[in-house]
């Protein structure tokens, strides 16, 4: 994993903190998603991120406000 990989979704998770009804995208702190975006497209990229952690990718997903899940085929 790169150093943007592990940083990204930390951040999102951060920003999203402090909003109680964080889990629901509808809610989510606008300055948090581009940092969840930012994640799903570094991870979506990653053939064994893609093939050992779908719960966490979907998650990342959800977060950014996108339903693409993978960018590997």
């Amino acid at each position: 994993m790169t150093e943007d990989q592990l940083i990204e979704a930390p951040a999102g998770d951060a920003l999203s903190a402090s909003d109680l009804s964080a889990s629901d995208p509808r809610t989510l702190p606008a300055r948090a998603r581009p940092h969840f975006a930012r994640a799903h497209a570094l991870l979506s990229a990653d053939a064994w991120f893609v093939a050992n952690e779908p719960a966490r990718l979907a998650r990342l997903a959800k977060m950014a406000g996108t339903t693409r899940t993978s960018s590997v085929e």
